[in-house]
Parts: C-alpha cells; structure tokens; sequence
C-alpha cells in the first residue's frame, strides 16, 4: 500500500514518512495535533493526540469564598481549576501593570508557583491574570484571565450577552465615563476586533458577525480606566 502522510494544523509538527510508519516530531506549537495517513489515496486513518503542554480549554480560576469576581475590598484569595485535570505544575502571573498577583496578601507582585493566590489592584476594576501548566513534554501556552469587579461596579453595559451580529456599549446613567476605544479579546488573550470612537461617546455599536460561537473579553476603555467583561458569542 501507499500511504501519504499528513498532519494538522498546519506547521504544528514536522512529519517524516517512511512507508506505513512514519517519525513525528513537535515543533513550538502547544495542543491537539491530528496525523492522517491516506492509504492508496482512498482509506483514511486519523489519530488525535497532544502535542507540547497541557490543554487549557477548562482552565478557569475561583474565589474560595464565593462569586469569581474581585471585591472593593481587596486582596482577595483565588484558585484556579481545571476539570478533569491536574493543577500541578502552574505557574500564575499578573498579565497587567494595574495587577498584583501574589502567594500571600500584601506580597510583591510576582509569579505564584501554587493554584491558590491573591489578587489586588493599584488601580482600575478589572484584574489581569495569566496561567499556564506543565506535563511531561513542557509548559502549555499562557492561557490569559479576567477577574471582573463584582456585580455593581461596572461603567458600561454591554448587550445583547450571550450575542450574535452585533452589541451595544452603553455608559450606565449613575457613571460619566465615555467611550474612548472598544477591544474584544478571545479566550487565550488574542486581539480580535477593535475600533476607538470620539472623546464624548456614551454609546456604540459594534459588528460582531465575523467572530466564531466561545467565550471572549471586551475591554472597553474611557481614556483614564479599563474595564473587562465577559462576552458570549453564539450562533
């Protein structure tokens, strides 16, 4: 039989056939790999297997105490979970300036080494987290995380949530805060649209058709704070 290898996504991996076997060897990508052999260019075999570091689909973090959200009175004490997985190694770092991220309340901010932690701001609502994990082959990429402020402390409101073509950014009646810049970040902290409006904005309007059904962050910024929400998009 002849059989032609392949292996997706593309540039994930290099493969090297050699008739029915073929030598699979992982490149800088983290995640699911699927190699396919094509026997006589009709029967076709697939196997899906990870490549590089842990997967960080689940991977999500909690306050011990209750709501995930970030109190007016911090430092607060969170943890990260990850169902149907292990939290061992991790590592946990602010991914914002505004963030301190630390082992203990009161600490520097840092690089925490252990799923519990604490998180407090020098300034803003939101805080910025990132985390990654390791397994046997090496660290999964930095998976980046929105602590929001708890329910009442947002500036804007954002609907229709969960979203399908298109939202409105609101500036809420009790704040002054104007709209500056919209940003829509996927869940891994990829920038994926973005559009800045004029000084005196209270409200806008943003297309959303393009971005495929998960979870993402807007970050709505007025010029002098950030906040971050979470935003579902479904089709």
């Amino acid at each position: 039989a002849i059989v032609t290898w392949s292996v997706t996504p593309f540039g994930s991996a290099t493969i090297a056939p050699n008739g029915q076997q073929a030598t699979i060897t992982r490149g800088s990508y983290n995640g699911n790999i699927t190699i396919t052999g094509t026997v006589n260019s009709c029967a076709i075999y697939s196997k899906t297997i990870l490549a590089g570091g842990p997967d960080m689909t689940n991977v999500t973090f909690a306050q011990p105490a209750g709501q995930p959200c970030l109190p007016s009175s911090s430092p607060s004490r969170f943890v990260i979970l990850n169902s149907g997985g292990t939290t061992t190694p991790i590592e946990v770092a602010s991914a914002a300036s505004n963030t301190i991220v630390a082992a203990s309340p009161g600490g520097a901010n840092t690089t925490v080494t252990v799923p519990n932690f604490w998180v407090s701001l020098s300034s803003g609502t939101s805080a910025y987290i990132k985390v990654r994990l390791q397994n046997s082959c090496s660290w999964s990429d930095w998976k980046y995380l929105t602590i929001p402020p708890c329910s009442g402390s947002f500036s804007f409101s954002v609907y229709p949530n969960p979203a399908t073509n298109t939202i409105t950014i609101q500036q809420k009646e009790e704040t002054n805060a104007t709209i500056n810049e919209v940003s829509i970040f996927d869940n891994l902290g990829n920038l994926k649209k973005q559009a800045k409006y004029s000084v005196s904005t209270k409200q806008a309007q943003m297309n959303i058709a393009d971005l495929m059904t998960g979870i993402y962050f807007i970050e709505i910024s007025s010029g002098k704070s950030k906040e971050r929400q979470q935003l579902i998009i479904q089709k």
